[in-house]
């Protein structure tokens, strides 16, 4: 699981990162998770674009973000089935 953090300054370096990765054969398989500050649809559109997996919105304070990454953590990490390794 890859985790991409966008940033304001560098929104262009995380399109560059899932698409290097979801080019990449031997990286493709990898889930892509996109967190954000932004709420924007235009955001969200063009993660999916980039054939992220998954967009959440980034929580501001710190409680409600250690739960988000919790969460996310047990969702991918404990539900879902991935693919083996190649």
């Amino acid at each position: 699981m890859l985790l991409v953090e966008d940033n304001a300054a560098d929104i262009m370096l995380m399109e560059e990162v899932i698409a290097e990765v979801k080019d990449d054969h031997s990286l493709n398989l990898i889930p892509v998770l996109v967190m954000s500050t932004s709420s924007s649809p235009q955001d969200v559109v063009r993660s999916y674009q980039l054939h992220a997996n998954c967009f959440v919105r980034k929580p501001h304070d710190l409680e409600t973000f250690s739960r988000v990454v919790k969460a996310i953590d047990h969702y991918w990490l404990e539900i879902v089935t991935l693919p083996p390794n190649r």
